[in-house]
């Protein structure tokens, strides 16, 4: 069997490369079952058994919290995840993997995804920018999955625009729950399909097999939450009287009162602007937002952002801009009268008043008051 082996790794979790890729299908939304976008996957391959160690779905592009996801859904037992999308499939692929290859992009070069890696014993194995067969079997396997979807609903084959009359978007009919559970199915089918690097065998056979041999997969003492949390996105703020601040919010905890003036590292979870986790002695604090805030996720808090803005920029467009421009030049003419007024007065008074005492008694002027109108 060693013939047939990748000489890049090991034995069973020594390497796992991971990568993204754009789905080609269109989901629609759960409540209206409207056209929504097309959502990105993440997918970990176990070397050694070719077995789809992890995985992630969510419509937002790539990023320090998609990656963490998705590593965390590598390392913990998909059970919970199963069970709470009700699919019914064996599932076993799981453990502490000890090495990460995945390429040159800026969430995998990240020092918060980094230190949460090395954290938990895995080498983050970045490889440079170079010829895809670095990372060959990933590549492999995003295309037999991407390959699976050209039946589905809403399938745009590689081109989101319309073509030969058929429009994708018109067609789309899963959301993203429902396309979960299709692609757990999609992975249940690929680790029980033959796989030609294993010489015939099956990717869950494999697993099997190299299981039997193995070590405990996780430390029995794992704590998931503290892990978890340890792959969310972390950010350095110094400690203020009123807390840390991210997103135009305040964050506040009693232990923070002894460590004002100081920096800490605090992670943030993007799905929830309503607490964060600080970092403080090798322990997560949670840190509850000031104030009365609706629940909203970072995504949403950036697209209300961004609409108010768009909304600013056509009140600007349909007449504000004139009506500024017309109240500027009035703003600068009242300067410039203004000015010319108080000009032609000192010359006024300098004329009343410029002769000094003299021998002759001086004519008293005549005061002038000036009409209203």
């Amino acid at each position: 069997m060693s013939l047939i082996r990748a000489p890049i790794t090991a034995g069973l979790l020594d390497l796992v490369q991971m990568d993204h890729t754009r789905a080609d299908v269109i989901l629609v939304d759960s409540v209206h079952r409207e056209e929504l976008a097309r959502p990105w996957i993440t997918l970990l391959v176990e070397v050694w058994t070719r077995s789809i160690l992890g995985f992630y779905v969510s419509f937002g592009d790539p990023s320090i919290f998609r990656c963490g996801r998705a590593v965390a859904n590598a390392l913990l037992p998909k059970e919970p995840l199963l069970e709470q999308l009700g699919v019914d499939v064996s599932y076993p692929m799981y453990g502490q993997f000890r090495r990460l290859h995945a390429d040159h992009a800026a969430p995998h070069r990240a020092e918060s995804f980094r230190r949460a890696c090395l954290a938990n014993g895995i080498d983050p194995d970045i490889r440079p920018r170079g010829p895809a067969h670095f990372g060959g079997h990933i590549e492999r396997l995003i295309g037999t999955m991407v390959g699976k979807m050209r039946l589905l609903p809403g399938a745009t084959g590689g081109n989101v625009t319309q073509r030969d009359g058929y429009d994708a978007g018109q067609a789309a009919a899963m959301t993203l729950p429902e396309f979960e559970r299709w692609l757990l199915f999609q992975i249940a089918i690929y680790h029980n399909g033959p796989h030609k690097g294993l010489g015939g065998q099956c990717p869950a056979q494999a697993w099997k097999t190299a299981v039997s041999g193995h070590s405990p997969l996780l430390p029995a003492c794992l704590d998931v939450e503290h892990l978890t949390r340890q792959f969310l996105p972390a950010r350095q703020r110094t400690v203020q009287a009123y807390g840390v601040q991210i997103l135009h919010r305040r964050y506040w905890n009693p232990v923070l009162a002894a460590r004002i003036g100081q920096q800490i590292t605090v992670h943030h979870d993007e799905r929830t602007l309503q607490r964060i986790y600080a970092e403080i002695d090798g322990q997560f604090v949670v840190l509850p937002v000031v104030g009365d805030y609706p629940d909203i996720s970072e995504p949403e808090w950036e697209a209300e952002r961004q609409r108010q803005r768009r909304a600013g920029a056509a009140f600007q467009a349909d007449g504000a801009k004139a009506a500024t421009a017309r109240y500027i030049q009035a703003a600068r003419r009242e300067v410039a009268m203004a000015r010319q007024r108080t000009a032609s007065s000192r010359q006024e008074r300098k004329r009343q008043e410029r002769e000094g005492v003299a021998h002759s008694p001086q004519a008293k002027g005549r005061i002038e008051r000036a009409e209203v109108h």
